[in-house]
């Protein structure tokens, strides 16, 4: 597996990158969520960020796109009578692009992604829990 590259703290946070296989270059960031930790505090983070990243591949990000996809696209038109139709749910799908892998303690990991077609200056951020299963889905301004 490619180790995280070019690690840096800032205010607080180790941040790198890490070239994914299928996949591409995405940012990292570990948090501790402590004040001013020194890069050698993150040993366990950056162990467990290690462990997660060698199960994550190009067929669980498609699988979570999709689920991405289907729950913001049904929530934008729920309360309306415009039902959804596939076009809807590949077009957001399709603009999907993975920018961030965040880690903290206790194995919380959470993706951030952007859609510059569907979401300009906005960012989704994706909580995942055991399995790859999304706990929290939020769009927030950058």
């Amino acid at each position: 597996m490619e180790k995280f590259k070019d690690l840096h703290l800032l205010e607080g946070r180790l941040i790198g990158n890490i070239n994914l296989m299928e996949i591409g270059r995405v940012t990292v960031e570990l948090d501790l969520e402590e004040d001013d930790p020194g890069v050698a505090d993150f040993s366990d983070l950056m162990l467990q960020a290690e462990v997660w990243i060698r199960t994550f591949n190009a067929e669980i990000l498609q699988k979570l796109l999709t689920a991405i996809a289907v729950e913001l696209t049904d929530a934008a038109y729920s309360g309306s009578d415009y039902k959804p139709v596939s076009s809807d749910y590949a077009s957001l799908e399709q603009s999907l692009e993975l920018n961030k892998i965040c880690f903290y303690q206790d194995a919380v990991v959470s993706l951030i992604f952007e859609s510059i077609t569907e979401y300009p200056d906005m960012e989704i951020y994706c909580l995942l829990g055991e399995s790859f299963l999304i706990d929290d889905l939020t769009v927030e301004h950058k």
